[in-house]
């Protein structure tokens, strides 16, 4: 666990226009700078950067946070990880904190976690070496790939390499170098057996597979000798840290192309995506050697909504095809579809046209998911009509997999268009598809636009405080450690009214909370505790609720919420904030003691209790109705 201290460091060191500015060009506007969001497509700068607060904003998509929140949202990085690709940025040695309590197992799980991300990173230069310097690999592994037309700067990029051919070349290269035995078969690059150890890769280039956030998780090898024995290609096993169905080739290396384009075009293979990102297409990933799962096609959507497919041409490549089409459609994605020509997939295709003809037939031949669908189904049916009924209703299938349903209406009518098939019983068959799924429990959204479908019931909270929670959490945040009177802080004013309160909002019920503790432990109060909280929800709830109106014109009516600025009356704002919470806390109060006596009292002592209780909180309720001229319906 990295030391306080460090973090610390960290967040006093890094400036947020110089994290930022990386990756966004600003440009100064006032007090802050703004730039085009990298987090969503949009053609007028919405994204705010607050040098003197430390922090961004974008009123487009609503993405907020700090300078470790921003690396943790566009590296996609763990909190920890965050902090420790800044620390590296701006030369500040890590320091981990031995004090920290883990269990034996988490403590266990996390070395081990590590040593295989070291061993790796060691494995990944050793087989490049071994490929561009040593006789074998410019032999065997160097004249494939001369083959293929990848040129030394893309096996450089993605850091190919070649495994020699030997039984156990890599694990005596490793054990030399001091790597234990137990750590080699951890990572599954080597077995063990009676005989000793056997490298799980031999006479094979290989294809080091990274995270997102570029850290090498496992490895592919293609052999390259006949051998029906052997398989083509094998990946490294499943481990503390490669899971193959959660992992994409290429996404460390195109997740930026791929934000800035909003798509991504999705092949099958490691050439595929190294070749079309030589030709100038970085903006690409491959499932890394198996079928596309639910997993990556989510791990997609954190970057796009937009998905290219460009599968090989073979019948198998196009059945892979449909699959990928259903799964991306249920992950609630856009899916297009490339057709390549026969024969070929995305590598000898490229091989055989120029990077500008590459560019220009993937523009023209990006098809709808639907026309490539239409043409596959009815090829040689056209004077068939079981045949093609049977795949009428298999398309509408896939239709009635989206979700949205202005979406679902434009497919279906494009359907019925080109089908020449009234547009009514089409409708009725996706409906039909829908109810079947939802019946079978696989999907939870209802279904509003004809009367035989239910409607979810809507239940709406009577008395809601989420409203008043919020305004005061906001004075909290802005005005705490200012003075209210001559007893109390606006902070102390606040805990005295509501310290025993259960907050309805999850999030002001956590941020009260760790004022509470602030202020029982002596510590100072503090608006960048929240900003900087390693739980980037907590942050980015407390940032919105901190921006000051200057900031956008148009916040309170996109928010619905109330902003204050530093120069009104933060007195009276206070007041009146735990007042008028306090009235909706009295009514709820009053609401829930009529329930009680009218349902659950069982005798004359309960029932003069609750009634006692009532007169009270009308007394109450009476008063601040009077402060502030409230007419209050019974």
């Amino acid at each position: 666990m990295i030391k306080r201290s460090t973090i610390d460091s960290v967040l006093e060191v890094v400036r947020i226009d110089e994290v930022v500015g990386e990756y966004v060009q600003l440009k100064r506007r006032g007090a802050n700078l703004i730039g085009l969001c990298p987090f969503h497509s949009e053609k007028s700068p919405s994204f705010s950067v607050s040098t003197q607060k430390g922090i961004f904003k974008c009123f487009g998509c609503g993405v907020a946070g700090d300078s470790v929140g921003f690396v943790m949202d566009h590296d996609k990085l763990s909190y920890p990880e965050a902090i420790r690709s800044l620390a590296k940025k701006y030369n500040i040695s890590i320091e981990e904190d031995s004090t920290e309590t883990f269990t034996d197992q988490e403590r266990k799980e996390q070395n081990e976690k590590e040593s295989l991300y070291i061993l790796n990173d060691f494995v990944k230069d050793a087989f490049h070496k071994q490929l561009v310097e040593s006789e074998e690999g410019q032999t065997i592994g160097l004249s494939y790939f001369k083959e293929r037309d990848i040129s030394q700067k893309s096996l450089e990029t993605f850091s190919v390499g070649y495994a020699f051919e030997a039984r156990d070349a890599l694990s005596k290269l490793a054990k030399k170098s001091g790597y234990s035995e137990d750590a080699l078969v951890a990572s599954g690059l080597v077995l063990k057996n009676e005989y000793g150890l056997n490298d799980r890769f031999k006479g094979r280039v290989m294809f080091p597979i990274f995270s997102v956030s570029g850290k090498v998780v496992g490895f592919g090898g293609r052999i390259l000798r006949t051998d029906k024995k052997e398989a083509k290609y094998i990946n490294s096993p499943e481990s503390v840290i490669y899971h193959k169905s959660q992992t994409l080739y290429g996404i460390s290396h195109g997740k930026q192309s791929i934000r800035k384009e909003d798509k991504v075009y999705l092949t099958e293979g490691y050439l595929d995506v190294i070749g079309l990102h030589q030709s100038g297409i970085l903006n690409v990933v491959a499932s890394s050697g198996t079928s596309l799962t639910p997993e990556q096609c989510r791990l997609i959507k954190r970057f796009t909504d937009n998905v290219t497919i460009v599968y090989d041409s073979d019948n198998a490549g196009q059945e892979a095809t449909e699959r990928a089409v259903t799964l991306l459609l249920q992950n609630d994605l856009n899916v297009r579809v490339i057709s390549l020509p026969d024969g070929d997939d995305p590598d000898s295709f490229r091989k055989k046209n120029s990077d500008t003809a590459l560019l220009n037939f993937f523009k023209e031949q990006e098809t709808d998911f639907l026309d490539f669908l239409l043409k596959r189904k009815f090829a040689g049916i056209e004077n068939d009509p079981i045949a093609k009924s049977n795949a009428i209703k298999d398309l509408l299938e896939v239709v009635s997999l989206i979700t949205d349903p202005i979406k679902r209406g434009i497919y279906v009518s494009k359907a019925s268009n080109i089908t020449k098939i009234d547009e009514q019983l089409l409708i009725n068959e996706v409906n039909k598809q829908r109810i079947k799924k939802h019946a079978k429990g696989q999907e939870r959204d209802w279904i509003q636009d004809k009367s035989q479908f239910l409607v979810p019931e809507v239940k709406t909270q009577l008395f809601s405080d989420t409203f008043q929670e919020k305004g005061l959490i906001r004075l909290l945040l802005l005005f705490g450690d200012r003075i209210f009177n001559e007893e109390f802080t606006v902070q102390e004013y606040i805990f005295f009214s509501f310290e025993e309160m259960i907050w309805e909002d999850e999030m002001c019920q956590n941020i009260y909370k760790v004022c509470l503790e602030k202020r029982d432990s002596e510590a100072v109060y503090d608006l960048k505790t929240f900003i900087h909280h390693p739980e980037r929800e907590l942050s980015k709830y407390v940032i919105d609720l901190s921006l000051p109106r200057d900031i956008s014109e148009n916040w309170e009516k996109m928010h619905d919420i109330f902003i204050i600025n530093p120069n009104e009356n933060y007195k009276n704002d206070v007041e009146s904030g735990c007042d008028r919470l306090k009235m909706k806390k009295i009514l709820k109060l009053l609401k829930e003691i009529d329930i009680e006596l009218y349902k659950n009292t069982s005798s004359v002592e309960d029932a003069n209790h609750f009634m006692e209780m009532k007169i009270q909180l009308n007394i109450e309720k009476s008063a601040i109705a009077k402060k502030y001229g409230i007419v209050v319906l019974e």
